[in-house]
């Protein structure tokens, strides 16, 4: 093997894991130079250039390694400092750094560092309240389907990475909330805030601080929803938590703010709703602070406005009671006496979709939802209670200054904010990756606004983790571009198709395609696809199936729109395009009893560039008699299938077959991006 130029290529990690063959096994993660199962890396340009590199490198050794621990990560074994620019190569054991094990040139003999990278020697540790929340999130990422339970039982049973944890849930009870699996999250509507961004959000309102502190002598900063304190504790022990008023409607996460704050010296002014117990209770024994907190926690038969059982009597921060017993505040804000600043993270579950399990265990109603609705308030728009949250805040307590992370749409195109064609100022804003919430990758906007009305954005641009990102308002539905009839005006005409009414998210990239008119959504809001309409219809299918999804910053964020109107229907090539497209798509589920390929194949108008994709569709289709590239892949008979691990494992009965339908899927996606996807924003059907 070649030896390294010490000029260039030397202080370029990627450089050296490539020259020695395991570029794909070592990763530099959590700030380190390198490191996989078992081993450590600490690079130094110059072991020898000066007396304390080395000294250096070792305690930088321990600290990374104790880092991983803390993550859920595997505790290396082997602690490797290695020079740069000589290659010299310092092998320690995890418990001995002051004596080398071995010592060698890494260049020259780079087969013994190869013999410590594969070894995968670890040592495992005790799991404790600093690193059982990163092992929880660990587990679940390599076992999706995980609920808590297997959690805890796979740290009680014997494995590679920790020892055999002997304790009792209830000692994690105060965190109980971070431990539990994400599908149980996201039935609460819970996520939590990571850091990453709770620094932006922090300058945020230091900014709003800034603003306001010459306009009143006092100001409180208002968190309804503060769960565990996450968007607080980055304040430190600074003189602004005295100014926190805080609310959680969960006793665990009561406990957990008791718990953080009672350490610092300067505390909340307040942490709501009392629940028995001040901040010297807070380290007491678990099942102590439960019974001092029992007559407040809400008991699984006394259910009440919907609220699940754990929660606290006077935490629900919608209901008319909680605006009441902090009126007070408001009542000061009003006489110009305090100022008022709301930083939230609002929960985001529906509570209009029946479908979604969180209404039947979580909260489907509120007096502020109603409160709205009353006020004209759009019905739809308050669904999301993360929307109750932010109306609610300007509405109820006119606050100064609002610092929220919510998903974009309560501005785009709930327009919650807006009064007679005029909302709050815009002052500053980041999109978040919702991948770091504890969720799918998607968008999470965090905005601060000033309440002082302006006229209303049109645009607004935020930063976010790749750069400089417009966003723009959305103000017609795309069902307001659907055919107004519903059903064929003769039978002669019908495809015996019907199209759902679709959502105004494009991320979901559901299938809205059904001949079943059994279905309620169907008969409710179903719209017949015919021959009169198939072209008229095809587009906004195709806008809501979109294939332009780059990035995270686009998820949650673009938007199905029908505020171009009806100009799309002018580009007659862009019509036969988006036909074209929802005949090849997977996302197309229509059966094979609908008349709908037939017919749309009978009036595609073929040209040059779809040529290449028609000819391998119609290889798929002399081989298989069957239209719909969707049904094709749901049918068992083009399968071979077999039976491991109570597992069912298809495998494609002809091999070609399988490898047709792989290339048609992304030919046809690379098929909207080339000819499609530039018409959907020039005609406004995605915003």
């Amino acid at each position: 093997m070649s030896q390294l130029s010490p000029m260039s290529e030397i202080a370029n990690y990627e450089t050296i894991y490539r020259h020695f063959g395991v570029f794909d096994k070592i990763t530099t993660s959590y700030n380190t130079d390198g490191w996989c199962k078992g081993c450590i890396i600490e690079h130094k340009l110059n072991l020898g250039s000066k007396t304390d590199e080395l000294s250096r490198a070792k305690k930088e050794l321990i600290r990374y390694n104790d880092i991983l621990s803390k993550n859920g990560e595997y505790k290396a074994y082997y602690l490797i400092a290695l020079d740069q620019l000589n290659g010299n190569c310092y092998v320690y054991a995890h418990n001995d750094i002051e004596n080398a094990i071995d010592m060698f040139n890494a260049y020259d003999e780079y087969n013994k560092l190869l013999l410590y990278i594969n070894a995968e020697k670890v040592v495992k540790y005790d799991v404790n309240i600093l690193n059982v929340v990163a092992l929880s999130e660990k587990y679940y990422n390599e076992n999706p389907k995980a609920k808590i339970k297997d959690f805890f039982n796979y740290i009680r049973t014997p494995n590679d990475k920790v020892n055999e944890w002997k304790g009792k849930e209830q000692d994690f009870a105060f965190i109980i909330d971070e431990l539990t699996d994400p599908a149980s999250q996201k039935i609460l509507g819970r996520f939590y805030t990571p850091e990453k961004y709770t620094s932006i959000s922090r300058q945020y309102v230091l900014n709003a601080i800034d603003d306001i502190k010459d306009k009143y002598s006092d100001y409180i900063i208002l968190d309804r929803c503060a769960g565990s304190g996450n968007l607080e504790i980055v304040f430190d022990d600074d003189e602004i938590i005295t100014h926190f008023v805080l609310n959680t409607i969960e006793w665990k996460e009561y406990i957990a703010l008791m718990q953080r704050f009672s350490k610092y010296q300067n505390k909340p002014r307040a942490i709501l709703p009392p629940a028995g117990i001040e901040y010297s209770d807070a380290n007491k024994a678990p099942q102590e602070i439960q019974d001092l907190m029992k007559e407040y926690i809400i008991k699984s038969n006394e259910c009440q406005n919907g609220l699940l059982s754990g929660t606290l009597i006077g935490g629900d921060a919608l209901s008319e009671n909680f605006i009441n017993s902090i009126q007070d505040y408001i009542e000061l804000h009003n006489q110009g006496k305090l100022g008022i600043i709301i930083l939230e993270n609002p929960p985001y579950a529906d509570t209009g979709d029946t479908s979604n399990i969180s209404n039947k265990k979580g909260k489907t109603n509120s007096w502020v939802k109603e409160q709205g609705k009353i006020k004209g308030v759009n019905g739809n728009s308050l669904n999301e209670l993360s929307n109750q949250f932010i109306w609610s805040a300007f509405k109820y307590y006119s606050p100064d200054h609002a610092i929220i992370y919510s998903p974009i749409k309560y501005w785009k195109s709930n327009h919650i904010l807006e009064i007679n064609g005029k909302e709050p100022t815009f002052v500053e804003g980041y999109l978040c990756n919702r991948k770091f919430f504890h969720a799918t990758e998607s968008a999470i906007s965090l905005i601060h606004w000033k309440n002082v009305l302006t006229k209303s954005n049109e645009k607004i641009i935020l930063d976010s983790d790749i750069g400089k990102v417009e966003i723009y308002k959305v103000y017609s539905p795309i069902s307001s571009l659907y055919p107004k009839e519903k059903k064929a005006s003769s039978v002669n005409i019908g495809l015996n198709t019907y199209c759902f009414k679709w959502s105004y998210m494009v991320n979901p990239l559901r299938s809205f395609f059904t001949d079943d008119i059994t279905k309620n959504d169907v008969l409710q809001r179903g719209v017949e696809i015919t021959k009169d309409n198939i072209l008229e219809i095809m587009p906004l299918f195709s806008a809501n199936n979109h294939s332009i999804l780059t990035d995270y910053t686009k998820k949650e964020v673009l938007m199905c729109s029908g505020d171009g109107g009806k100009e799309y229907l002018k580009d007659k090539d862009f019509l036969n395009d988006c036909l074209f497209y929802s005949l090849l798509t997977q996302k197309n589920k229509t059966s094979v009893k609908s008349d709908f390929y037939s017919y749309g194949f009978s009036i595609l108008e073929k040209k040059s560039k779809h040529q290449k994709i028609l000819k391998l569709w119609q290889e798929i289709y002399d081989f298989t008699k069957t239209y719909g590239i969707y049904n094709i892949i749901q049918d068992d008979e083009n399968y071979i299938i077999t039976i491991e691990n109570n597992k069912k494992i298809k495998q494609w009965r002809n091999p070609q077959l399988g490898d047709d339908i792989k290339r048609i899927r992304t030919n046809i996606e690379l098929f909207y991006i080339e000819h499609i996807k530039e018409k959907m924003f020039k005609f406004k059907l995605i915003v």
